[in-house]
């Protein structure tokens, strides 16, 4: 402080001749003023340099957040394209089922209708045998109760229409596993 008044009093309009400590004082004073001052520009580059690392470290926080929420989307893209992948290998295998499955179930299916009207037939023919022949032999009437003829009648037509039921649920599940089929060839094509 003593040495920065002293500089003052030597500012005059004057000219001084200084002395030999004067001048030393003047010369370390000047060499104190530079070091100072580049202190202040070497901490102003520092706190320029520090605020321009923020902004960069802000910056990747943004870029790895946006990368890691990529990285979860690829892995969920993956998944799902692994999952695709593995149902449509299912198609070939459910169609030819489907179609093994179809054939009989048809067959069966457009034969109940037949069988229906057969089984109705001989019932009635058996029935004008009943009225015609109402005394058949020990024989046939031995059986007839050991059959329950009349339980037997009515459990056929019961089986029947259980076997219609049970072939067109057969059908509607081979149905439905082609629109299965066709809806994974579908997806499948929508990814490829």
């Amino acid at each position: 402080m003593v040495l920065l008044w002293e500089l003052c009093a030597l500012l005059t309009k004057k000219p001084r001749i200084l002395t030999e400590e004067q001048t030393l004082a003047m010369k370390r004073l000047g060499r104190q003023v530079l070091a100072q001052m580049e202190l202040r520009i070497n901490l102003v580059n520092l706190e320029k340099n520090i605020i321009q690392r923020q902004i960069i470290e802000d910056e990747l926080r943004i870029k790895n957040k946006e990368l890691s929420r990529t990285v979860n989307k690829l892995k969920i893209t993956q998944t799902q394209l692994i999952h695709a992948e593995k149902m449509s290998s299912l198609v070939p295998l459910i169609t030819g089922i489907a179609h093994e499955i179809n054939n009989p179930a048809n067959f069966i299916y457009g034969n109940l209708k037949p069988l229906d009207d057969n089984v109705r037939d001989l019932l009635d023919l058996l029935s004008l045998y009943q009225a015609n022949y109402p005394n058949p032999s020990s024989q046939i009437q031995q059986k007839t109760d050991a059959m329950d003829f009349d339980f037997l009648t009515e459990d056929l037509f019961k089986i029947l229409s259980s076997m219609k039921v049970g072939t067109q649920r057969i059908r509607e599940i081979v149905c439905r596993c082609g629109t299965f089929a066709g809806q994974m060839n579908l997806k499948r094509n929508l990814w490829i």
